[in-house]
């Protein structure tokens, strides 16, 4: 008696030949109940095409059901598979296919959900054969993963379903996956998402509404992607707003559990009436270090509160910096515990200046003003920086400004360093900028301003240096004979090649900012580079010497 086939079988597009199949469980179960199968290509034979008799049987042997409790899925040698099970017949008989679903950058910069996890779901997407988010149908979606024992293949099931309320009207949002984040299985990973939502809103909000995966927003961001989505699946769009907007206290980050299992976390107070109950630490009352110990997901951690020191010997010590080291004045000045022996009287100078972010910018401005010289061809080698993720941060708000979400990258790519320490596998992010005057608006600071165009003079020896400031006073020093113009020097420009621009109204090349972050791991310190090219000009005309050289 032949076997009846399970249900409505799907077939995704993978990018590859691998023939991977969503198929219901069995018809006496919902339809948000599925599974995967893998059919095997068979050389010869045309995928599309109706398999029967002899080939059919090849098929049926060669195939693997993943599905839990089917006998089939139990058996791990293909030699011995023999015919196959409901699933594999209903993949074999099915012609419908998945309907993929793109990202759109644009569409994901406008969520409002934290961009760490869009930035999650950008640098997975980037790193994929064939689409992340595909529909099943109207509630089930088939999302990319990692593959690990429970997902052998890299594909997995989430569903958002509308279920109704028993003895009432109105019905509620439901969502699940089949991951281990989501279920709260693997504790780190959980965690990571758990941790957005302050104390307030996981005692009020059933568990199951605050459960977050990358699976999940990978959905979220294919929704926001897509006009007829957006619309149909605007409930889990907008939820994380909603579910912030419950919460009088915005979570900044969560240290772990105290003893009592407490939550432990930075949270900012949406009224000062919050904090009257609080007690403030008072410095001064702190005659002696303190070491605070406290278990966090990154395994113990030890904070040391240093012993207060002195008024009167602070104010002294600060004096006695200051008037060694006047441009300390200007600096955050940190106080020194009076523990500390150093060799030498008074305050160690090591522990007086900090470079701000202001300062450094402007050494990365000047450095690309020196950068652009008329002698040289316009194709310099990138500007290579080591900088700390904070500084890092502070120059994205600055790629960012103007848009009150933080700009994702144009392109992320993976790659594995083996020639040269640190070796291991990296990610780079790029931000590519197109238009001159964002580009100024990165770089541009009071101490020094970035120049987007340099006029140069030509010396004797051929060589190039950069023309003097025009002088109005010295404009009628020179006698000019009646009816001839003066003689005008060769005007001689440099200037930065980004987008269409007054001087290359026709340019295409954009500004690359490059960003390779924990490459010292310990030190959070990572690799910046700067990509641009520059042009030349003479008389308003290309400068023809650099044309063997400069691209197009």
């Amino acid at each position: 008696m032949a076997k009846k086939q399970a249900g409505e079988a799907c077939k995704l597009y993978t990018g590859t030949d691998m023939q991977i199949y969503s198929v219901r469980l069995s018809k006496d179960r919902g339809p948000d109940y599925r599974g995967f199968v893998l059919l095997p290509l068979v050389e010869g034979l045309d995928p599309s095409s109706r398999l029967e008799g002899e080939a059919a049987l090849l098929v049926q042997g060669a195939s693997r059901c993943y599905i839990d409790h089917c006998p089939r899925s139990q058996i791990k040698e293909i030699e011995v598979l023999g015919d196959g099970c409901s699933h594999i017949l209903s993949c074999m008989a099915s012609t419908s296919e998945t309907s993929p679903v793109m990202l759109r950058h644009s569409a994901m910069n406008d969520l409002e959900i934290r961009s760490e996890f869009k930035h999650e779901v950008y640098s997975f997407a980037e790193h994929i054969s064939g689409p992340l988010v595909q529909r099943v149908n109207k509630q089930v979606f088939v999302v990319k993963c990692e593959v690990d024992s429970k997902h052998p293949l890299g594909y997995l099931h989430i569903a958002f379903i509308e279920q109704k309320i028993r003895d009432k009207q109105n019905s509620e949002q439901k969502f699940f996956c089949t991951c281990d984040t989501f279920r709260g299985n693997d504790n780190t990973r959980s965690a990571q998402y758990w941790s957005q939502w302050s104390e307030e809103l996981r005692s009020r909000e059933p568990e199951w509404i605050l459960r977050r995966c990358i699976h999940y927003y990978a959905c979220i961001c294919a929704f926001a992607s897509d006009p007829k989505l957006k619309e149909e699946f605007r409930y889990y769009i907008e939820l994380d707003s909603v579910l912030h907007a419950r919460s009088n206290k915005e979570v900044l980050s969560f240290l772990g559990r105290n003893e009592n299992g407490e939550a432990i976390q930075v949270e900012v107070l949406s009224d000062i009436g919050d904090a009257r109950d609080m007690e403030i630490y008072d410095p001064s009352m702190n005659t002696e270090a303190i070491e605070i110990q406290m278990e966090t997901l990154d395994g113990l951690q030890t904070i040391t509160v240093p012993a207060a020191v002195p008024a009167a010997r602070h104010k002294r010590a600060l004096f006695t910096a200051e008037r060694s080291n006047p441009a300390a004045k200007k600096k955050f000045s940190p106080s020194v515990p009076e523990n500390l022996k150093y060799p030498t009287n008074g305050v160690k100078l090591e522990a007086l200046p900090s470079l701000e972010f202001l300062e450094w910018i402007a050494s990365i401005t000047e450095r690309i003003n020196q950068t652009m010289h008329y002698q040289f061809p316009g194709t310099p080698d990138p500007l290579v920086f080591h900088i700390s993720e904070t500084f890092f941060e502070c120059l994205r708000e600055r790629i960012s400004a103007g848009s009150s979400k933080k700009r994702l990258p144009n392109s992320t790519v993976a790659f594995a360093r083996k020639d040269a320490v640190p070796l291991g596998t990296f990610t780079k992010y790029t931000w590519s900028i197109s238009n001159i005057r964002h580009v100024k608006q990165i770089f541009d600071t009071p101490q020094v301003p970035l120049e987007i165009v340099k006029v140069f003079v030509e010396n004797k020896d051929g060589t190039f240096s950069l023309a003097p400031p025009p002088n109005p006073k010295q404009a009628d020093k020179f006698s000019k004979l009646p009816g001839k113009h003066r003689i005008k020097a060769h005007e001689l420009r440099t200037y930065l090649r980004v987008g269409p621009n007054p001087l290359d109204p026709q340019g295409t090349k954009t500004f690359d900012i490059e960003w390779i972050p924990d490459l010292l791991p310990v030190t959070k310190i990572g690799e910046l580079r700067i990509r641009f090219e520059y042009g030349h000009q003479r008389n308003g005309q290309v400068d023809h010497r650099y044309l063997s050289v400069l691209p197009n």
